[in-house]
């Protein structure tokens, strides 16, 4: 047998070695680099979900500022027959309906369900994220809170004690007098109130991330 080339035989272990190292290090970088993107993907994404939510809890905020604005001008005339009664008890209907609130949070539900979150390296980044979508929650609750309220209360007192043919003969707001339709007024605000105060945290919670993002 021929005698083997130890310095030869090293030189070409080396280079082998040297040569997977460096297949390695261009495969962990090119997943790094993919990983990256793929952060700044789901960031913007996030950042477009919430410019959505910005426009939708603005004008939610602005709509129960009307509603409750509308409920302090009712007051009055739960006590006398002032002027305008019977068009300011047909606002009530209104007034009932809840003001919904559907967050674009598709981008975030996605980093859960797959994974990605991880992707987020930034620890405060991703709590500041995690606790402004923990805020909906909120908002999903005094929403229910809102849509049951109508449901089991308002819209039974509208269906069991309102003649509504008594609209055409200006005697339609009588059931104005009745002190339980006092109290769903009074219950009416106080909802409000609380989710006033809900979807106002939220969108101000939304404008700051959009500025962090």
């Amino acid at each position: 047998m021929k005698r083997i080339n130890w310095r030869y035989a090293l030189g070409e272990l080396l280079i082998v070695t040297t040569g997977i190292m460096i297949a390695f290090g261009l495969n962990n970088w090119g997943g790094e680099l993919k990983d990256r993107d793929q952060k700044q993907v789901y960031l913007l994404s996030i950042k477009e979900d919430l410019l959505n939510d910005i426009r939708q809890l603005d004008s939610n905020v602005a709509e129960i500022e009307r509603r409750m604005k509308y409920l302090e001008r009712l007051r009055p005339h739960l006590y006398g027959r002032l002027p305008k009664r019977d068009s300011m008890a047909m606002g009530i209907f209104k007034a009932t309906d809840p003001v919904s609130f559907r967050p674009q949070d598709h981008t975030i539900q996605s980093l859960q369900f797959s994974g990605d979150l991880k992707l987020i390296s930034d620890l405060e980044l991703k709590n500041r994220i995690m606790a402004h979508y923990s805020l909906y929650e909120e908002v999903e609750l005094e929403s229910e809170r809102h849509i049951n309220f109508a449901k089991d209360y308002m819209a039974k007192y509208y269906m069991t004690e309102i003649d509504y043919t008594k609209f055409r003969t200006g005697e339609g707001a009588a059931f104005m007098d009745d002190p339980y339709f006092h109290n769903l007024v009074f219950a009416l605000s106080g909802i409000y109130v609380i989710e006033h105060k809900a979807q106002r945290k939220a969108l101000e919670s939304a404008r700051a991330m959009v500025e962090l993002l």
